[in-house]
């Protein structure tokens, strides 16, 4: 039964070929076909956009300098700032490294890094769940 269904099915195409004239494509085909190519526009979804701006680097780069500019210029010597209230002791206290001695500008960097870590981790993160995989 399906041999014969394949052989009516096969002299079903032999008998459509035998009518259909063979056609070729245009010579200028390729030229055609490339130039479309050419003209389409380029998808947005590969389009490479930075997660921070360059206006906000340059804001934060202009703010860097400002500061540093105006800690120079009024460079005179504070005691009571809020650094001073500011005790790490207690955990010093508990490394038992003695020959380790940490400053406070040490610290505050420490501080400031792990800070700006933890600020990159929440934008990354929100950034990646808003971007859609697939």
């Amino acid at each position: 039964m399906k041999e014969n269904n394949d052989k009516l099915l096969e002299k079903l195409v032999d008998k459509m070929m035998k009518d259909s004239p063979v056609e070729s494509p245009s010579f200028d085909f390729t030229a055609n076909v490339m130039s479309k190519v050419f003209k389409t526009k380029t998808n947005e979804a590969y389009l490479y956009k930075p997660l921070i701006p360059k206006s906000v680097f340059f804001i934060i780069f202009v703010s860097v300098i400002l500061l540093f500019m105006y800690a120079f210029i009024n460079g005179e010597a504070s005691t009571d700032s809020w650094a001073n209230h500011l005790n790490f002791t207690k955990a010093y206290s508990k490394l038992s490294i003695s020959f380790l001695s940490v400053s406070k500008e040490t610290t505050y960097i420490i501080f400031a890094a792990i800070l700006m870590f933890l600020v990159q981790i929440t934008f990354l993160k929100k950034y990646f769940d808003n971007k859609k995989m697939f």
